[in-house]
């Protein structure tokens, strides 16, 4: 048994040092304990809902759990080279780990803004200019710009944002084909801060798209029922505006450390958060999705701020229950909606209007008769 006489304390570096870790290590398995929880509940939602039938929560469970694994594999890695460390209070790991690490992050930037995109994507009509927008900006976060021989700025594949984060140097290889050249630290840089920078440009685009929707929902609600509360839609939305802004104030900071405008300390802790942080956020999207049936929601706002423009005459009741649907006008009799969550089919307007959709909102108490048939959205 070692003389406690004979052993050294630590020097006041390797002290730092060591409680540096220990933070950063605490921070990370904080926030992986979150995204474990919130993916437990993604997943259970959507599969309560059904996959037999709908592609789209097929498509968003495999999303969530390539998200979660990478997420896992990032936290199992840097827990790793945290507890090497401290153990040997010694250099930083290899940089192969640095390089699996990297891709591993990738991915969940390449899923986690196609969700963001997503959910702004389905609030518009299928030939809105906006799509155009935002399918602009994911491309522009999906491609390198570079210079040919010839000095023409170009756009490398989508598989060449991993040498936004392979470390430069003689030693510089690529996953990929081992084929790709050299990159100078300046222009490792470069790309690094133009990449996070399209990042922060496309989720904001996402978010302020989603607001201008809430916006347009809440002054179609306002003209024709002044009384009514504040709806769950309308609070989902919002929810989804405030932390797509805290989503992009993430971004900001990852350019602030790019910039240097941060402390060493500061910046391995933006380090740290960013991976999880990159994957909470969609997985938070698809939970709000699931909870509200926002598929339905996204229908009604685009018919919602349609309608607006076009004086659409409709009148809108009260109840707990949330029921959304597709419309369109055909000569019959007019629908009636009852206390029942679904909405009732039997006819349309006698007059011909020239309504096609719009959002019923019915009360227990008050049943109206209103001039739609109805046409389910099916999600």
């Amino acid at each position: 048994m070692s003389d406690p006489a004979q052993i050294a304390p630590l020097s006041d570096e390797l002290a730092n040092s060591l409680a540096h870790d220990v933070t950063l290590t605490t921070v990370e398995g904080v926030l992986y304990g979150l995204l474990s929880l919130l993916t437990f509940i993604a997943v259970y939602l959507l599969i309560r809902k059904g996959l037999r039938n709908s592609v789209a929560r097929l498509i968003l469970l495999t999303v969530t759990f390539v998200m979660f694994g990478c997420s896992t594999a990032i936290f199992a890695e840097d827990a790793d080279i945290n507890i090497q460390q401290m153990k040997a209070l010694g250099p930083s790991a290899p940089d192969l780990d640095g390089i699996l690490k990297s891709n591993l992050i990738l991915q969940n930037y390449i899923l986690g803004d196609g969700v963001v995109v997503w959910r702004a994507w389905i609030l518009f009509d299928r030939y809105s200019p906006f799509h155009f927008l935002l399918a602009t900006c994911l491309l522009g976060t999906f491609a390198i710009p570079r210079r040919d021989p010839f000095g023409s700025l170009i756009f490398r594949p989508i598989h060449s944002i991993e040498l936004v984060f392979l470390r430069s140097g003689p030693e510089f290889f690529s996953l990929n084909d081992g084929l790709l050249p050299f990159i100078e630290p300046e222009e490792l840089g470069s790309r690094k801060f133009l990449l996070t920078v399209m990042l922060l440009i496309t989720n904001l685009t996402a978010t302020l798209l989603i607001g201008y929707k809430a916006w347009m929902y809440r002054r179609f609600f306002k003209n024709h029922d002044s009384n009514r509360s504040k709806s769950q839609i309308e609070k989902i939305l919002i929810i989804l505006v405030e932390s797509g802004l805290v989503y992009c104030a993430i971004w900001i900071l990852v350019i602030c450390t790019q910039a240097g405008a941060l402390s060493l300390t500061a910046s391995e802790l933006v380090a740290t958060i960013v991976p999880h942080a990159v994957t909470l956020y969609p997985i938070f999207i698809i939970i709000l999705t699931s909870l509200q049936k926002s598929h339905h929601s996204t229908a009604a706002l685009i018919r919602a701020s349609s309608q607006d423009r076009r004086d659409g005459d409709c009148e809108f009741g009260q109840r707990s229950t949330l029921a959304i649907g597709s419309f369109r006008a055909a000569p019959g009799p007019a629908a009636t909606y009852s206390s029942d969550p679904h909405i009732t089919q039997s006819g349309v307007d006698q007059t011909g209007s020239a309504l096609q959709n719009s959002v019923s909102l019915s009360s227990d108490r008050d049943r109206e008769t209103r001039p739609f048939k109805s046409t389910p959205i099916i999600y």
